[in-house]
């Protein structure tokens, strides 16, 4: 009877250990999702001219190019970059034949909501941006005499242009930067038409 017992036991664990090990391996086959939501609920969706769907759509990493289409509605085309984590595309297609139109007439509410629950989405965005890059807090920043303002670069790090007519508004930009409480050499930072004559560790042009 032991012996049953323990040859039971024996299948009971590898059984077990196949099936966590299947998991870790759909985990990181899925690790990176792409989370389509669009308006009306039936778009027609395709990622890359492939059937793509509403909801979740796992992906490996790469940039893929969505288009989301419905007959009697205006289609619209997305480029997304999956890179480390999992990204949202709200889409709402606005309505071209008079049929669609009676439908968005009829649905008023759902597309308040939609462009609702996109606009909390991206303040989250903004604000996990602005939590790692603090200094996009204050900007653009617009002076008679000096700009400074911020762009994305590819890889998703802020760098900082300062436009500004002579080396001294430049300064100015610089030391109104540190006003903030950023060090600005936590940032790549260009001088349009201008070398940086900060340290070459600020990256700038």
């Amino acid at each position: 009877m032991k012996k049953y017992y323990l040859l039971f036991l024996l299948i009971f664990t590898c059984v077990g250990l196949s099936i966590v090990y299947a998991l870790i391996v759909l985990d990181r086959n899925d690790g990176l999702k792409l989370v389509i939501n669009t308006l009306p609920e039936d778009a027609n969706i395709t990622i890359n001219d492939k059937p793509g769907k509403r909801g979740s759509n796992p992906l490996p990493p790469g940039k893929y190019t969505i288009r989301v289409s419905k007959d009697g509605f205006s289609s619209n085309t997305e480029i997304v970059e999956l890179k480390t984590e999992q990204k949202k595309l709200n889409v709402s297609l606005t309505p071209t034949s008079a049929e669609a139109k009676e439908w968005a007439k009829k649905n008023n509410e759902k597309y308040m909501e939609f462009e609702k629950i996109s606009g909390y989405e991206l303040q989250k965005e903004g604000e996990e941006l602005a939590n790692n890059n603090p200094i996009v807090k204050f900007l653009p920043f617009r002076m008679p005499d000096y700009d400074i303002e911020y762009r994305m670069s590819e890889d998703d790090k802020v760098i900082v242009d300062v436009y500004a007519g002579n080396s001294g508004f430049r300064n100015i930009a610089i030391n109104t930067i540190k006003s903030w409480g950023i060090d600005p050499g936590d940032y790549q930072i260009n001088f349009i038409n201008y070398n940086n004559p900060l340290s070459e560790g600020l990256g700038g042009e």
